[in-house]
């Protein structure tokens, strides 16, 4: 029985064996496994633009307040759909009531002396006074007259989009203007009361003009007044933005009842949807390669395996920074007719056709390798037997390769893996 055990062991060791070395020659003859290949093939190839963005409305308009100050109301809500004309927001007008307060009292004072201009004459001491205060109202004047035209100066040269932000500093300098001209030619109204010798018409006439100037400073400050209604533009969805750096809770500031509001930033966006564009940020080496009008495939990632078809509508002349801090270009993309929801800010990206090849003899991208300065393949020859081929090579793209000779469409190609490739291996495709 013992001798029978030993008998049936040492068989069982003789077939492993035999399978093993079975296993190790099937091997052999059968060349390296894993190897992937394809076809060499005979297609369109397109060369494209790839680009990230977000979508964007076709039509937007910034609400500024007319000067810095409080919100006392907020009539809308962010998001909310408005008409033009709504009012959005109200501005606490208690400052610019003083102002306007002050334009009367102005507008009283140049009467008063208009109507005492036949008064009795003056001492030496009072013409002394009156010229003393001609002077100093002449030099408040002359300051604040500077102070306009500089601030005009720049209102004049800035460009349309920032003219809105200087604006109440321009109307604040010129109501200073005025009023500093109003309590100058009341100075010198007061003068010529004073002194007979300049006759009492002149005195008259600088008293009028004292109440002209005291009348445009009340209607300008009326102005700001009846503009304290923030509204809205044009129809479409208001926008909250932020008013200031977020705080600890990463939260930014809004428009509300008691924010701090100044003309440097808009606290209502009106955004009209009629048109959606996906704004692509494409770098500033492939700007020239873009044209109206070019195909162009959007995918959002609010719709993942969604590809949306359209055209390049314009490009935008002005350059952009990149949140990485490169130069780009924005380009508009239409979104019609998606059948989805689409909505401002998403994210996503194109692929902006640039050309296209027909009938282009391609292969995967990772068939090719240099070598010594030359371009090469592996073709799978019918035995499964690695022939290193040269090649020459046109027109790349992220993942295809056009080969102008070299190979032929139908012939098969190794792609480079795991395993290493040489010339005249046996391999098993995977």
């Amino acid at each position: 029985m013992k001798n029978r055990r030993v008998i049936i062991a040492i068989v069982v060791l003789v077939v492993l064996a035999a399978v093993v070395a079975g296993v190790f020659f099937f091997t052999r003859a059968s060349g390296q496994s894993g190897v992937k290949t394809a076809q060499v093939t005979a297609e369109p190839l397109s060369v494209t633009v790839t680009a990230s963005g977000k979508v964007s409305a076709d039509k937007k308009s910034d609400i500024f307040p007319p000067t810095q100050g409080t919100l006392v109301v907020v009539d809308v809500k962010d998001g909310q759909v408005v008409k033009a004309g709504q009012t959005l927001a109200v501005l606490d007008v208690d400052p610019l009531v003083v102002q306007a307060d002050q334009a009367k009292a102005g507008i009283a004072a140049a009467n008063a002396q208009r109507a005492q201009a036949n008064d009795q004459f003056p001492s030496s001491s009072d013409k002394s006074a009156a010229n003393a205060q001609v002077s100093a109202t002449q030099f408040q004047y002359n300051l604040a007259n500077d102070a306009y035209n500089t601030v005009l100066k720049a209102y004049e040269s800035a460009p349309a989009t920032v003219q809105p932000s200087i604006e109440p500093t321009l109307n604040a300098a010129e109501l200073q203007k005025l009023n500093t001209f109003a309590a100058y030619r009341a100075a010198v109204a007061q003068r010529q009361k004073l002194n007979r010798t300049s006759g009492l018409s002149a005195s008259k006439r600088a008293a009028r003009a004292s109440a002209e100037q005291a009348f445009a400073s009340l209607d300008l400050t009326n102005d700001l007044i009846e503009k304290s209604d923030m509204k809205a533009t044009i129809d479409g969805y208001v926008v909250f933005n932020a008013l200031g750096a977020p705080g600890p809770d990463g939260t930014a500031p809004k428009a509300g009842p008691g924010a701090a509001v100044s003309p440097a930033a808009a606290p209502f966006s009106i955004y009209q949807l009629d048109q959606t564009y996906f704004a692509a940020e494409v770098d500033e080496t492939d700007i020239a390669k873009v044209k109206v009008e070019q195909r162009a495939s959007v995918t959002l990632d609010a719709f993942p395996g969604d590809t949306f078809d359209a055209q390049v509508a314009r490009i935008s002349p002005l350059a952009i920074l990149t949140t990485s801090g490169g130069t780009a270009f924005p380009v508009y993309i239409p979104l019609n007719g998606t059948g989805k929801p689409v909505r401002i800010g998403m994210q996503g990206n194109t692929d902006l056709k640039i050309s296209e090849i027909v009938d282009a003899v391609t292969i995967p991208i990772e068939a090719l390798f240099d070598e010594g300065g030359k371009s090469y393949v592996y073709v799978v020859g019918s035995d499964n037997v690695l022939k290193k081929t040269e090649v020459t090579v046109g027109t790349l793209t992220d993942t295809r390769a056009q080969i102008k000779s070299g190979v032929k469409p139908g012939e098969t190609v190794a792609l480079s893996g795991t395993v290493k490739l040489t010339d005249g291996m046996t391999i098993q495709p995977q």
